[in-house]
């Protein structure tokens, strides 16, 4: 009896593990180059040879699609809204180990991943023709052309490399971004222009160079004036990702060209433990430059922990970090920018911006050496040629500069509201710490630290030219105990700076304010 119990016992879990086993979604195929496309791809032995085969097959939830590691394929691979995915059981793009395959797309995008969501793309290596080629296309493209203010959810990409991808479309509405000329492209772009695009996006883990347009673009389709609150991508996070040497394009001078990574037309965003450099050095535009790592027209997006350096510009900015037209409730911190041609910390808005800026913060940065060869910038930044700025915060930065900026901050424009407190400026040239063109933007300063190793104290405020730092406190009425400070330099070289800690690490600015008794 015990013996026919023990039988009916193995007989039962066998039952539930060829249960389970029925129930398991998905399947794996498989693209290798000695492989057939007449095969049915779902082995390694009867595996697909090209993407022809898988652009023609309808995939469902929790399929794979493995690319045969460290070997090269030729075109596009395109996942549509004819596929099915789900939450639970996404559809995975990878390689087959930990060599990554390499697609060579040619003058197309390489990843073409239209109209559908809970989607994961992992350990690929993405060639394009080059940035100077009629390659009109990116690395990845992720885009929504559904009407109607649709959300996808669910995008994850992970240890991509993504280069040498233009665009040949350069007309249209002044905004418009076309899914082309990047790296990695996430969006919405539907013929209605509505605020279609993606809910939950992560991208880690990520290099993007090379490229024509940006390194990475996160947007949504344009409008001049959308609804309060009505953004085309929520829930977007980018971490730990490269952005260098996407130049920008020469020939386009309606808009910039050349930058890093521009997170648009999203609410709640992050971007962190990312860098960008060499970006932009071929953008002409005059009604608009390139930066490093940038944010516009969104809301409640965080920017740390990032370093952004030697980004260029033939005209227009060249900046190392902004926050642009149409940014509300934003954050820049723990950031380190340095030797950029442009703005170290930019922060402006523009006329016909989407939504009026408010409510932004920057805190925790440094800046070294930054607006080296733009005479418009200084390493701060700050302006208005729109519908104004409201509730600006800028305290707990650091700005040093040996004199390759024509001045430490510069303000213009009207009607911007601002608080900059707690900073420390230090100038080893006789530059003027602060131009404020004039206007008739409330500005106020408390609790600054003026520090100049060639014993100047100067500025410039609404025309007036101002040598004493006590006048400037009476000029702008700070009240006793929040006095800006003056002082000349000494005993400190500002190359002892590069002996603390890590560039883009808090403890950094904490080793500084140590030093200097800040």
């Amino acid at each position: 009896m015990k013996k026919l119990k023990l039988i009916g016992n193995i007989l039962l879990l066998a039952f539930y593990m060829l249960l389970i086993t029925s129930c398991k979604k998905g399947t794996t195929y498989f693209i290798f180059p000695d492989g057939d496309d007449n095969n049915p791809g779902n082995s390694e032995k009867f595996a697909w040879q090209t993407f022809k085969a898988a652009n023609k097959h309808h995939f469902k939830p929790g399929d794979k699609i493995l690319l045969k590691g460290g070997a090269l394929f030729e075109g596009q691979l395109k996942i549509d809204g004819d596929d099915r995915s789900s939450k639970e059981y996404p559809i995975l793009i990878s390689s087959t180990d930990t060599i990554p395959a390499i697609i060579h797309a040619g003058d197309s995008s390489g990843l073409l991943i239209e109209n559908i969501g809970n989607i994961i793309i992992k350990n690929l290596k993405i060639e394009g023709n080059g940035a100077s080629s009629k390659n009109h296309g990116c690395g990845i493209a992720v885009v929504n052309t559904l009407n109607g203010n649709k959300k996808l959810h669910n995008i994850r990409i992970e240890n991509i490399q993504a280069s040498g991808f233009a665009r040949q479309i350069n007309e249209g509405p002044l905004g418009i971004q076309h899914p082309a000329g990047c790296g990695i492209f996430v969006g919405g772009f539907p013929e209605d222009g509505s605020k279609s695009g993606y809910h939950n996006v992560l991208i880690n883990h990520c290099n993007t160079f090379e490229n024509q347009y940006y390194g990475m673009l996160i947007t949504g389709y344009w409008q001049d004036n959308p609804d309060k609150g009505n953004y085309a991508n929520h829930n977007t996070s980018i971490e730990n990702c490269n952005f260098w040497s996407n130049f920008g394009d020469s020939t386009y001078i309606e808009n910039h060209s050349g930058s890093g990574i521009l997170l648009e037309d999203v609410d709640l965003g992050m971007i962190q433990h990312c860098k960008a450099w060499q970006n932009g050095q071929y953008c002409k535009s005059r009604a608009g430059g390139p930066c490093g790592i940038w944010t516009a027209v969104s809301n409640n997006v965080t920017i740390q922990y990032c370093e952004s350096y030697d980004n260029r510009t033939s005209y227009h900015d060249g900046c190392g970090f902004d926050l642009d037209g149409g940014c509300t409730n934003n954050l820049l911190q723990y950031n380190y920018s340095h030797d950029n041609d442009g703005a170290g910390f930019l922060i402006y808005t523009y006329n016909g911006a989407p939504h009026a800026d408010s409510s932004n913060v920057v805190r925790y940065n440094i800046s070294e050496n930054d607006s080296k060869n733009n005479p418009h910038h200084a390493p701060l930044r700050i302006g208005n040629s729109g519908s104004g700025m409201k509730h600006l915060e800028v305290y707990d930065n650091i700005f040093l500069n040996k004199g390759c900026a024509p001045e430490l901050i510069r303000i213009s424009g009207n009607d911007i509201q601002a608080k900059l407190n707690d900073n420390l400026f230090i100038a080893d040239a006789k530059i003027p710490f602060i131009i404020k063109e004039k206007s008739n933007s409330s500005i106020l300063f408390e609790r600054n630290n003026f520090w100049s190793t060639k014993n100047q104290f100067s500025m410039e405020w609404d025309g007036l030219e101002i040598m004493d730092i006590s006048r400037f406190n009476r000029l702008l009425n700070v009240e006793p105990g929040n006095f800006n400070s003056a002082k000349k330099l000494e005993g400190i070289s500002l190359s002892n700076f590069e002996k603390y800690g890590s560039a883009s690490h808090p403890k950094r600015l904490e080793a500084f304010s140590e030093k200097l008794d800040f």
